[in-house]
Parts: C-alpha cells; structure tokens; sequence
C-alpha cells in the first residue's frame, strides 16, 4: 500500500509522518503536485479553511484530483474540515469546502462567554461496540468543529460547553478525525495502528 501525505504551507506534515511512520512500514510520499497517486492520502491539520483552501485549489488539488488519484482520504483537524460541504471560518461567510460530506463547519463557541478555542486533551467517546477500545482522550487545538446530529457517518463525539461535536466521521471512503493523533501520545498511535491493519474504516 502506498502512503502520502499532501504538503502545503502551514500543515504540520513533519509531526503527522513520524507519527504513520510508527506504524506504517513503507515509504510514505510527500505529495506536492497533482501527479501523485497512492493508495491512501492524509490531509494533515492546522492553519486556516480559507487560506488552505484557496493554496489547494491553486495547486489543482481539487475534488476530482482527490477522487481519481487515491482510494482513501484520511483528515486531520482542518483536513476533515476541508472534506466538509462548507465552512463558515471566514467573516465573509460561507466558504466551499470537497463536499464529501454535506456538513458545515461552524465556531464551536455561540458567544462571547464560552470559550472560543478548544486547546488540550478532551474524552472522545465511539458509538460502535467494535470501536469501544478506543475511547479516550485525545489532543484538540481548535475553533471551529462539526456539531453532532447523530448521522451514521458521525463515529464518535466529544463534548464542549455541554454540546456534542463529531470527533471521527466516516462517509465512503472519506474518513476524519477532529483531534489530533500525531499530538495524543500513545492513544492517538494505537488509534492510528488499528484503523490502518484491523479495519476497514481507513
């Protein structure tokens, strides 16, 4: 199986191949135009939907790009965001995100009381009996997040200010995570080991 990882410029791709690198054997590909190909493409997390998405679009990393040239995608934080239908991470509104998904990404604050960043570790719980094991706590740096409706491509949630968040969503071959593994110590690898070798979810 082939392994890449997208780079663009305020990714954390150094932190997120370490991390695959425990557990993943082979080469993994720095990928940095659109003539790679791979089995399975990790979108790595940090930096802001506009600015990323604009540099992606650029570069022709596009929908079709994504859909054509790798049988998995696999996001973390602002790459799960980016697989999203839109997000709202822009004063100007709206912005379009792959639309692999039809849901927005909206700030997981609705006022100016509530804590407007989520940085730290947060309990993240799985629906699926299969995926009990890996309950836990996990690394987030955010702002912005996907509020739960319950949907059967929500696998597990974490809550903030008493509201329910997706932090693992799975639509076809589309899989993200809110958190951060490369920043979740041994949790987030054991996480990243399972679903690579013992299921199908990525």
């Amino acid at each position: 199986m082939k392994l890449g990882i997208l780079s663009y410029s305020s990714s954390n791709t150094g932190n997120v191949k370490r991390l695959f690198k425990k557990v993943f054997e082979e080469e993994i590909l720095e990928i940095k135009n659109n003539s790679y190909k791979s089995d399975l493409l990790i979108l790595p997390g940090v930096g802001n939907f506009e600015f990323v998405m604009n540099e992606l679009i650029s570069k022709k990393f596009n929908k079709t790009f994504l859909q054509k040239n790798f049988k998995k995608v696999f996001g973390i934080c602002l790459g799960m965001h980016l697989l999203q239908k839109e997000s709202y991470e822009c004063e100007k509104g709206s912005i379009k995100g792959f639309n692999f998904s039809n849901k927005s990404v909206i700030p997981i604050s609705a006022s100016k009381n509530e804590k407007r960043v989520h940085t730290g570790w947060n309990y993240v719980k799985f629906i699926k009996r299969d995926l009990a094991n890996m309950d836990g706590y996990y690394f987030f740096s955010h702002s912005f997040g996907i509020q739960w409706s319950g949907e059967s491509d929500e696998l597990a949630y974490y809550e903030i200010n008493n509201k329910k968040f997706v932090a693992v969503f799975k639509k076809g071959n589309f899989t993200g995570v809110q958190f951060h593994p490369e920043l979740s110590g041994s949790k987030g690898r054991d996480l990243i080991s399972f679903l690579l070798k013992e299921n199908d979810l990525i």
